[in-house]
């Protein structure tokens, strides 16, 4: 009886890796367009692809409620809400002071910093993600001589953090 059942779910699995491989061939067509930064960020078939050039050349980058770590380099920092993350336990340490906040990051070796706004929300309203990972810290990073970087897309911000 069981058995009678699996088919269906293995043709279902079998037709959507056809379909994902198929778009990942298509995507290496020599006529294919290249994605957008924003499409290349939603789409994590192409994310490392995209991610192999200079958004992370020489960074180390702390991965704020953006849970596709297994796509970024091995070293990367990623900080979720079920431990306190670098962010988080900068401010608290640096009493909530951005240019110490900044040499305590760099400290860590982190150069870049991705947040991802839109989950960083999500987390906060059904995990409970650390406060101190907000827009007015992030601004006040930015006042201490932290710099927005180019971004692919409205709710994934990019800062890099300067050197000492």
């Amino acid at each position: 009886l069981r058995a009678r059942f699996a088919w269906p779910a293995v043709a279902a699995l079998a037709l959507g890796h056809a379909a994902w491989h198929g778009a990942l061939l298509h995507r290496g067509a020599s006529d294919a367009v290249p994605p957008s930064a924003e499409e290349a960020f939603s789409n994590p078939s192409i994310i490392a692809e995209t991610l192999e050039g200079p958004v992370l050349k020489d960074h180390k980058p702390l991965l704020v409620a953006d849970a596709r770590a297994f796509y970024f380099p091995s070293g990367s920092i990623y900080a979720d809400p079920f431990n306190v993350a670098p962010f988080a336990r900068a401010w608290r340490a640096a009493g909530g002071d951005p240019a110490r906040v900044i040499d305590a990051l760099r400290q860590q070796g982190i150069t870049r910093i991705f947040i991802r706004w839109d989950e960083a929300e999500r987390l906060k309203q059904t995990y409970g993600l650390d406060p101190e990972i907000s827009s007015a810290n992030v601004a006040a990073l930015v006042a201490a001589g932290a710099r927005r970087a180019e971004s692919p897309g409205p709710m994934l911000e990019i800062i890099d953090l300067p050197e000492k």
